[in-house]
């Protein structure tokens, strides 16, 4: 480095020295000496700049041959340490192989090539909330996903029968990850109570096209965007279980396809589908019993088929404030198939349901309509849903003898974290998230506390001819999320029934009634519940 400015110094000066020496000899030159000390000024300053340059020059090649030094250290020790790892792992060689010389030399020469050949990079994997592994471009990934809900329930039971119990709520594993960049898919199964008995159902199966951000396309047997405590995952509901109205007017997944388009603060998303895949049954059957024989005929209907769009609007979209509105709206043509509302009283361990319309008659279609509101402030927060049903139904020969009818239902909840968190609100896709403690049990804090209480109500029950209950429940809760994956919860709820909720009670000719001894008839049961939930994820 020295040596090329001492050139570059040598070649400058001397530069200078021709200039100034023509000068010198030049008789015009002493004409005006004021002219010339001017161009010896800007010479001797242009030399000067030409100095700092090189000397700039000389700086950066120096750092230049550093890093091109260290790079190729550390290039030896990376094929140092593979060839030796190579080495250790060889089998040995055969007696007698002319590879097999006394210093080794060919064999270390091989394990060298060798290591060359092994890509520098690896499939990223990572921990974090479970097992995950990314290629290194990031165009494909494979991450395990599952979830266990273990739900204890005790009744103080009113007049109907209610079994304390332990329950598997869900156990679910599965599958999600990406492709190609644009495409993504899930598979989740589950082996808990949802399903049956010794079954195992399919929760969510679909694929995803998300090249066209911030639009999304899935089709398979996907969740359904209508209603925010719905489409909010059950892993991060307030409660253990569902408002009342929600799982009776809002399907949690079914087959179909659906697209959406989420903007920062507002989205847009709407759906076709057919029925579950986890549905019992997978051919519609219409007739007079269950089964079908030569004496007793069935006939194969459509499947019922459903559309839904959901719009939402968030006004205040901050980390720990929220103001969200929506709207949704689900369209139902039943086609061949007959169908039931009912639901159990905010508890799934029993199998009691004190609502339950049986198969409506003469159906003709439904639409429901579900306007959402949540607030968020700071630790605080509200979250309230209506659910407006009207249903038309046909009247054969003409007659009024099934008139149609409304239904509706709604609840409204308030919680709050006495730890100082907030809920966490994804509006990608205008749902709620998992929350994540401040402090997590065990690494400086006790994790994340939070009291909740909700009052929800399913009104079954529009004039004389169509009475089947009216259910109004008051369920207080507290969560405590020892990290953001596991979470314990403690839910109390009073039940209060009106004269019509006879759905425990078969009617005439049916078997006898589940009530306990001295009760008459299931009429304003009023049971109270207190259940338990540990809850992990991954």
């Amino acid at each position: 480095m020295e040596s090329i400015s001492r050139l570059w110094g040598s070649r400058l000066w001397g530069a200078g020295f021709a200039v100034a020496l023509c000068i010198a000899v030049t008789p015009a030159a002493f004409a005006d000496e004021a002219q010339v000390l001017q161009r010896l000024d800007r010479l001797e300053n242009r030399i000067d700049s030409l100095e700092g340059e090189v000397k700039a020059k000389d700086s950066k090649i120096e750092s230049l041959e550093k890093a091109v030094q260290d790079r190729d250290a550390k290039i030896e020790a990376l094929e140092k340490t593979r060839a030796e790892g190579a080495k250790a792992g060889a089998p040995p060689a055969a007696a007698g192989s002319s590879k097999g010389t006394a210093d080794g030399a060919a064999g270390s020469t091989d394990t060298k090539t060798q290591a060359k050949e092994v890509p520098a990079s690896a499939p990223k994997v990572t921990t974090k909330g479970g097992l995950k592994v990314e290629s290194e471009d990031g165009a494909f990934s494979f991450q395990a996903i599952g979830r266990l809900n273990v739900d204890a329930a005790f009744y103080d039971q009113d007049k109907s029968r209610m079994g304390d119990g332990i329950q598997l709520r869900r156990a679910r594993l599965g599958a999600t990850g990406k492709m190609f960049n644009d495409w993504m898919y899930k598979l989740e199964l589950d082996f808990g109570r949802d399903t049956g008995a010794g079954t195992v159902a399919v929760k969510e199966a679909w694929i995803k096209y998300i090249g066209w951000a911030p639009a999304e396309f899935l089709v398979g047997n996907v969740p359904v965007p209508f209603s925010l405590e719905d489409y909010t995952a059950d892993l991060f509901v307030t409660f253990i279980e569902r408002a009342l109205p929600t799982p009776v007017f809002a399907p949690e997944r079914l087959l179909g396809a659906v697209g959406g388009y989420y903007e920062s603060n507002w989205s847009f998303a709407a759906g076709f589908y057919g029925r579950s895949a986890d549905d019992p049954a997978n051919v519609s059957i219409t007739g007079p019993g269950p089964n079908c024989t030569t004496a007793n005929p069935c006939t194969e209907g459509d499947q019922q088929f459903v559309s839904t769009a959901r719009v939402t609007f968030d006004p205040v979209l901050e980390k720990d404030k929220l103001v969200h509105l929506g709207l949704g709206i689900l369209f139902k043509n039943p086609s061949d198939q007959p169908i039931t509302f009912s639901t159990r009283p905010e508890s799934n361990v029993t199998a009691v349901r004190f609502l339950n319309t049986g198969t409506i008659a003469n159906l003709d279609r439904l639409i429901e309509y579900d306007p959402e509101l949540a607030l968020i402030y700071g630790p605080a927060s509200l979250q309230g849903e209506y659910f407006y049903v009207p249903v038309t139904r046909t009247q054969p020969n003409g007659t009024s003898s099934t008139p149609d009818v409304t239904l509706n239902g709604w609840y409204a909840q308030a919680s709050y974290f006495l730890t100082g968190e907030s809920r966490n609100y994804n509006p990608k896709i205008a749902k709620f998230d998992r929350v994540t403690p401040n402090n997590n049990l065990g690494h400086g804090g006790p994790g994340a506390i939070e009291l909740a209480a909700r009052v929800s109500q399913l009104d079954l029950d529009d004039g004389p001819q169509f009475q089947h209950g009216t259910e109004r429940d008051y369920t207080l809760g507290v969560n405590w999320y020892v990290n953001p994956y596991i979470r314990f919860m403690v839910n109390y709820v009073f039940v209060r029934n009106n004269a019509s909720a006879t759905g425990n009670c078969p009617k005439p000719g049916t078997p006898p009634c589940n009530l306990l001894p001295g009760s008459a008839n299931d009429s304003y049961d009023d049971p109270q519940i207190l259940e338990f939930r540990a809850q992990v994820d991954w």
